[in-house]
This record gives C-alpha cells, sequence and structure tokens, in this order.
C-alpha cells in the first residue's frame, strides 16, 4: 500500500493518489471511501471533528482497510479468472437504466450519485466488482454457502408471547410473560 503525498493542489479525479498492489486507486474512489467513511462517523457534521482529533487517523486507516478489501476481492477475481458474462454486463446497465428513471432522469441521478461521493463510472465500476465477487463466491463454495447460511446464520429475530391484556394485574402478566421469553 502506498500513498502519495499530500499537498494544497487540486487533485483530478481520475490521479492516482494510491496503489494496493499492482492496482493503481484513483482520487475519485479514494474519496469515496474516505468520504462515506467520514460521513458513517460524523453524520455530516463536521464540527465532530474538533472534538475528536485523534479519530482522524482511524477515520484515514477505516478507509484505507476498505479500499484494501476492495482490492483484495478484485485481485481474487482476476486470479481467478471471474469475468462478466453479457447477462450480467447488461444487468449493470439495466440497474443504471432503471435508477436514471427513478430519480427523474440522468441528470438527477448524476446529483444523487455526486452526493454519496460517486460518478456513473465509479457506480459503474463498483456495480461489476460487486457481481464479479458474488460469481467468485459461488464459483469457490457453490451450495455450501445457502446451506451455511441457511444452518449457521438464519435466526428468529422476535419471539413474539401473548399476554393477556383483559387480565385484572396486566403488568403482572407482562412481566410473566417477559421472564419466559428470558
Amino acid at each position: 500500500l502506498s500513498v502519495a503525498g499530500c499537498s494544497s493542489a487540486a487533485v483530478d479525479d481520475d490521479e492516482v493518489v494510491m496503489h494496493v498492489g499492482d492496482y493503481d486507486v484513483t482520487a475519485e474512489h479514494y474519496n469515496y471511501y474516505f468520504l462515506n467513511e467520514k460521513y458513517s462517523q460524523d453524520s455530516g457534521d463536521s464540527s465532530y471533528w474538533t472534538d475528536v482529533a485523534a479519530s482522524n487517523t482511524s477515520l484515514k486507516e477505516a478507509a484505507d482497510n476498505s479500499i484494501k478489501q476492495f482490492y483484495a476481492m478484485k485481485k481474487m477475481c482476476d486470479d481467478a479468472g471471474i469475468t462478466l458474462n453479457e447477462a450480467q454486463n447488461a444487468q449493470v446497465e439495466e440497474e443504471i437504466a432503471m435508477l436514471e428513471e427513478n430519480f427523474g432522469g440522468e441528470e438527477a441521478f448524476n446529483q444523487v450519485l455526486a452526493s454519496n461521493y460517486m460518478s456513473l463510472e465509479l457506480y459503474r465500476q463498483l456495480s461489476e466488482e460487486s457481481l464479479r465477487t458474488i460469481s467468485l463466491f459461488e464459483t469457490l463454495f457453490g451450495d455450501q454457502i445457502r446451506e451455511r447460511v441457511a444452518n449457521d446464520y438464519l435466526r428468529a429475530a422476535h419471539i413474539l408471547i401473548q399476554f393477556d391484556e383483559s387480565a385484572e394485574d396486566a403488568e403482572t402478566d407482562k412481566a410473566a410473560a417477559k421472564a419466559e421469553a428470558e
């Protein structure tokens, strides 16, 4: 992992600012991860950073880790020879067309993308890599994924226990229902 030096000069979105292995990371791609991580930490309140100066390091580390994870998966897909087929490429384009329509046109969709720190091209790249990752997991694990999810990860989120609201002492009945649940 190597990062280009900092300066006050404006950086072009296509400028390479980092290398992860053999991959070049553009300013736009880095900013996407950095600014989304920043937003997840400060919820859009920049005053957060005046009180939490030490978090600037953790912010950069979190963004760097997200980028490393993205490119690690990209390398795994490349090494496994995973490419998108025509149907998957069409799926990405259909999704983009549907989103453009849902947001009221290309200009409005581009504004939504910009508010999420990305261009249409970066959105397309992220979508394509997501599909390649899914294909990689299907190639590596096949039906084992479905079985493991069903056996190891599906669970009841809520267990509903009925209590008698007409009981004279509803609070006692509620407490008994809670005790039964625990």
